[in-house]
């Protein structure tokens, strides 16, 4: 994006909120002060993320949601990639590097639909295999591992 944007000559803010939706709005609502052209967004919290969506509207500020579906929100635009096949992908890494064994299985946040979808894969390919042994399956709230 970076490269693209230089040869545009476009000026990005790049700003990461560390897992946290409250730092997340905090720093929206600060890039909306600044009179931004577009956000481009990786929501933390999809449905709190929608409130920003409709102010972000409010000032005429397209958003673009990156990965992550918001329910409830009207995007102008959505980029993604195939999470099941990231899922999919990981499974057969997995597999090639440890095809028998106990295997820990550490998922993203549950209120995030990406997570969602490579568990899905996961439930596909490693779950049903005689050879594998599940021995801790857990989604991990906030990407906290204080909270796993």
């Amino acid at each position: 994006m970076r490269a693209e944007a230089e040869k545009l000559g476009v000026k990005l803010i790049f700003q990461w909120a560390n897992d946290s939706p409250t730092a997340q709005a905090s720093q929206f609502e600060n890039l909306l002060s600044q009179k931004v052209d577009a956000i481009v967004l990786l929501p933390i919290d999809a449905a709190a993320a929608a409130t920003l969506v409709q102010e972000a509207h409010q000032q005429n500020v397209p958003v673009i949601s990156y990965d992550v579906d918001m329910p409830g929100a009207k995007l102008d635009f959505k980029v993604t990639r195939d999470n099941y096949g990231v899922g999919v992908l990981q499974s057969q890494a997995a597999l090639k590097f440890a095809p028998h064994g106990n295997y820990a299985l550490i998922k993203g946040d549950p209120a995030n639909n990406v997570a969602h979808l490579i568990a899905d894969a996961y439930a596909k390919y490693l779950t049903p295999n005689k050879d594998i042994k599940i021995v801790y399956d857990q989604f991990t709230t906030n990407w906290d591992p204080d909270r796993s």
